[in-house]
């Protein structure tokens, strides 16, 4: 398998092998909102950075605030299984 490159759009990242020209998965997020996507140096994981998607909303001064979640998918078996999540963090810092 060639070299990895994501592409994301609200909660769908799609997985590219840029060196064929082929997407390998589409994978969907439990993000309503991505902010950022890296892989390891070894393009085995792929951390996501989102705003959460569901109900868990706290109310402060008559504003809504979401929590930022930060998920590592396992990308180890990409092509065989479907990515896994195997770390989920909800952060209360801007990431």
């Amino acid at each position: 398998m060639g070299s990895k490159i994501g592409k994301f759009n609200e909660s769908v990242i799609k997985l590219w092998d840029y060196e064929n020209a082929s997407c390998l998965h589409t994978l969907t997020t439990p993000l309503e909102s991505i902010r950022c996507v890296a892989f390891s140096p070894l393009s085995n994981l792929l951390a996501v950075v989102g705003l959460e998607k569901f109900d868990r909303k706290m109310f402060k001064k008559d504003e809504c605030i979401r929590k930022q979640i930060l998920v590592f998918y396992d990308l180890s078996k990409l092509g065989r299984a479907e990515p896994e999540i195997c770390a989920r963090q909800i952060s209360d810092f801007d990431i």
